[in-house]
């Protein structure tokens, strides 16, 4: 047998074990229960008799009385008028089943039943009696009588007769939720419920029945009845009664109820005793295939739940013993990127230092060219202006002349701002730049040049260390770029932030951006891109050159949405104390 159809077996043994016996105690205690409640009901009953007999006297008194108050009444019995005292009397009545009695004072009845003598005794004395009598051929009835007066003189009595039929059966048996039986003082049944065999039976057995406080069980005509008998007045008893089967007849329903609720319960039970078996096999299949998947290097294989401990001990190791080694395989991983990450910082410190060993060369080597053309452009200007002065009156020769001339110029200034890249200079140090009033100037310079405004946001309270005038000249050279790249109206945006003791000055232009093999040389010397302009290539070797003297640096890149360049400018923010700022240089003094 296999360890799944054990469990299920044993599990379905347990539960009719504990089922079985428990809904037949609680069979027998839920009719026990439900007899005494029947039991408790029908001693009630009595109390609700003796208000219902109470209130029907009251409400017979009441209408007596008002019956002998019914104006002329009086003047027509004392006047020995019958035929109008019984008319008035039938109209004061409600019509509902009771009859109208009138009695003169010498005990005539003028209409109605007769009544006893003792109600006209205690009519003529005063009173207004209200009695039951069961004798005659028809129903019990309540009397009630009240006296007729004229002055302090008696004339006779006035009042009705309620007959206690079927109807009063009814309302009782409905205030006590069971059957009502009412039988005379001779042992014949005057209304009843039930059906006429059982009720006169019920009748039969009632002439020996004992108190109203006692509660017996009948058996008539093969039904067993629970009564109690009570007694209504005047010789009339009241039987109730309740049928033990009716009472009981929840019994087979809850006994049906029960049998579901143990059929699911077995079948629950059943159903997580089939879990419970899957679920033992379950992780130790689930383990297995983990392992299998982490053979090929799949490290997620996943690991279910379980409540069996040694299972779940088992499937934590396993678990633990997977991760350590993903772990080992993660930092082997990291090492491996971090030495690449290593290899290519190598690499771009290399390519950067043989960058600056390149241009440093190209500076010196330009500086000594620059020196050495210098001088003798300046003797062939000295030359070109005795010659323009002697061809005074030969207008195409001045002209020859001063194009000559401006060509020489153009070259001594390029001269001198190669010359300028490498001559060292006596600049004091402790100097400190505001950037807010050099970017401020330069904004100033854009919209005096008929330019669009430069678009800038500058953090208050920035400086950096360095010239004032050695900044504006790095801002001059970038936005002049960015400004020229961008085109005719499309804005240039400069922004400047102050973190870890640095200024990130950021300038960036809505133009066709750097393409790579531009920005690999876009800082080497007299390299350019502006064929048309005709530009010499020394803008950002020129910036990049001084931040680098003030231990800052130029980086170039894209813009982060790709529509421009991005051109950041780092500079080391001034140290906190000072504040001298550099008065701007002399024109000769700038490239």
């Amino acid at each position: 047998m296999s360890v799944q159809r054990a469990l299920l077996t044993a599990i379905a043994i347990a539960v009719a074990a504990g089922i079985l016996p428990s809904m037949y105690l609680l069979d027998r205690r839920i009719a026990a229960e439900l007899r005494e409640r029947s039991r408790s009901e029908l001693k009630m009953a009595v109390p609700v008799l003796q208000d219902r007999a109470r209130s029907l006297a009251d409400a017979v008194m009441m209408r007596s009385d008002d019956m002998a108050r019914v104006e002329g009444l009086s003047e027509a019995v004392a006047a020995g008028d019958s035929a109008t005292a019984i008319a008035l009397l039938d109209s004061a009545r409600a019509g509902l089943g009771e009859e109208s009695i009138l009695v003169d004072a010498g005990a005539t009845v003028w209409t109605g039943p007769e009544a006893a003598r003792v109600l006209l005794e205690a009519t003529a004395a005063g009173g207004k009696p209200v009695r039951i009598t069961s004798g005659g051929a028809g129903a019990p009835r309540m009397i009630g009588l009240a006296p007729i007066r004229s002055g302090e003189e008696w004339l006779g009595a006035a009042g009705l007769t309620l007959p206690i039929n079927q109807s009063v059966a009814a309302g009782l048996a409905g205030r006590t939720r069971s059957a009502v039986t009412l039988v005379r003082s001779d042992g014949r049944v005057a209304s009843s419920t039930l059906e006429p065999e059982i009720a006169a039976a019920l009748a039969e057995w009632s002439a020996g029945a004992g108190s109203a406080d006692t509660v017996t069980s009948v058996e008539v005509s093969g039904t067993e009845l629970l009564t109690v008998v009570a007694d209504f007045g005047g010789g009339v008893r009241a039987i109730f009664s309740r049928s033990a089967q009716e009472e009981l007849a929840v019994l087979p329903q809850l006994r049906r109820m029960a049998a579901v609720s143990a059929a699911a319960a077995l079948l629950i039970a059943l159903v997580l005793g089939a879990a419970l078996a899957t679920a033992l096999a379950r992780p130790a299949r689930e383990l297995a295939a983990a392992a299998d998947r982490l053979a090929g290097g799949d490290f997620d294989a996943p690991l279910q739940p379980t409540r069996i401990r040694e299972l779940g001990v088992l499937a934590r190791a396993f678990d633990y013993m997977r991760r350590r080694l993903q772990d080992r395989l993660r930092d082997l991983e990291a090492a491996n990127e971090e030495l690449a990450a290593g290899q290519e910082r190598l690499a771009l410190l290399q390519a950067e230092l043989i960058q600056r060993e390149r241009a440093a060369a190209a500076g010196r080597l330009v500086a000594e060219v620059a020196h050495e053309i210098r001088n003798p452009v300046a003797s062939l200007r000295n030359c070109l202006e005795v010659l323009r002065r002697r061809l005074e009156g030969d207008d195409e020769g001045v002209a020859f002349a001063d194009l000559a001339i401006g060509e020489l110029m153009r070259m001594h200034d390029l001269a001198e701002q190669i010359l300028d890249l490498n001559r060292p200079r006596d600049e004091p140090s402790g100097q400190v730049a505001d950037v807010d009033s050099v970017v401020r100037q330069i904004a100033a310079l854009q919209e005096l040049g008929g330019r669009e405004g430069l678009r800038t946001d500058v953090h208050a309270g920035l400086k950096v260390a360095m010239p004032e005038h050695r900044l504006k000249q790095i801002l001059l050279n970038v936005v002049r770029n960015a400004r020229e790249a961008s085109g005719p109206g499309a804005p240039v945006d400069l922004t400047a932030r102050g973190a870890n003791g640095a200024v990130r000055l950021v300038v960036e232009d809505r133009g066709p951006g750097f393409e790579p093999d531009v920005l690999r040389r876009a800082l080497e010397p007299f390299f350019t891109t502006k064929k048309v302009a005709g530009g010499a290539g020394l803008g950002l070797f020129v910036a990049a050159s001084i931040a680098r003297k003030s231990g800052g640096s130029i980086q170039l890149g894209q813009r982060a949405d790709g529509r421009g360049a991005c051109v950041t400018i780092t500079i080391p923010m001034a140290p906190a104390g000072e504040d001298r700022a550099v008065p701007e240089a002399d024109p000769e003094d700038a490239p």
